[in-house]
């Protein structure tokens, strides 16, 4: 997503939350595409997978947009300060 927007467009990791959540931040369009493109190789929700070899099967993850206040922990508020 990062190669095809400008600089000041980047999706970036502000926040990580233990070992397998992180916060991301980036201009609507950026996240959007970020959260757009794994469609293909992501498993779909409530689907089994069992009977599929382990290196046969899609990647299994959530995502979720949380509206927050301000973009703490992120480079969009290096102006600011």
């Amino acid at each position: 997503t990062n190669t095809d927007m400008p600089e000041d467009e980047h999706t970036r990791i502000s926040f990580t939350c233990g070992a397998r959540n992180v916060v991301l931040t980036g201009s609507l369009q950026s996240l959007y595409g970020l959260n757009f493109s794994p469609r293909k190789v992501k498993a779909q929700t409530g689907s089994d997978q069992d009977p599929i070899p382990l290196t046969k099967r899609k990647v299994s993850f959530t995502n979720s947009f949380l509206p927050i206040p301000a973009p703490f922990y992120s480079p969009y508020l290096e102006s600011a300060v």
